[in-house]
């Protein structure tokens, strides 16, 4: 029963998105009964008074990504040289205890809840964590498996290798919109997560002032680092 419900779950948030549009359409969306198979699934519960603060910081989360997450994408656009995928990018806020992740494209508001945690993360924080999980398949995508430092840091966890590019573009897209203080706040949230897959890949991503540019530089594949 379980498993079919895992397969209903993940079903129901891939049939979300489509891909026929020629720009970049981030659409935000909360399904309870998508949180109710979760929870089936994994167990625990989510409380009333969660379902209500949530309805309110998806309005927030809406707005702040409005005003900031179409240069999030044309900046790293601009970065790179290389284009997003077109279309609608369906964004599912879940309650349950599950991570965020990029496929199917999920964000945890758990963390942001003040009826859920005494200091609750910002939604700056939270937009940024959608960007993070946005650029999952972009770097797929574009950085090539020849990248130096995939050999240069080969002995890590896969899950550091996984994040070390993605965090210097962040990183270089950040800075370039001049958002430097809420770069310092992502990296803070980063850094408390227990596993410590993040606070390892942005201690190699600011190893040096300029480390990120020769991430970045590989992800454009490009012989040599920006100046």
């Amino acid at each position: 029963m379980k498993l079919l419900a895992t397969i209903l779950f993940c079903t129901l948030i891939i049939s979300c998105g489509a891909k026929d549009a020629d720009n970049v359409n981030v659409q935000i969306s909360y399904t309870p009964t998508l949180d109710s198979v979760c929870i089936f699934i994994k167990g625990g519960d989510i409380k009333d008074d969660w379902h209500k603060e949530l309805l309110l910081k998806k309005v927030e989360l809406e707005r702040e990504w409005k005003r900031i997450g179409p240069m999030l994408i044309s900046t790293t656009e601009e970065i790179t040289g290389q284009l997003f995928e077109g279309g609608e990018h369906n964004v599912n806020l879940t309650l349950c205890d599950t991570p965020s992740r990029s496929f199917p494209l999920i964000l945890n508001m758990r963390h942001s809840l003040s009826s859920f945690t005494d200091n609750p993360v910002s939604i700056q924080d939270k937009v940024g964590t959608l960007f993070h999980e946005l650029l999952h398949p972009y770097i797929s995508e574009h950085l090539p498996k020849s990248a130096p430092a995939l050999a240069k840091y080969k002995n890590e966890d896969p899950r550091v290798l996984d994040h070390i590019h993605l965090l210097a573009l962040q990183k270089a897209v950040y800075l370039k919109l001049g958002f430097e203080q809420e770069l310092s706040s992502i990296i803070a949230m980063d850094n408390r997560i227990p596993n410590g897959h993040y606070k390892r890949s942005w201690e190699i991503v600011n190893s040096s002032e300029s480390y990120y540019k020769t991430l970045v530089a590989e992800l454009e594949n490009k012989t040599n680092s920006p100046e």
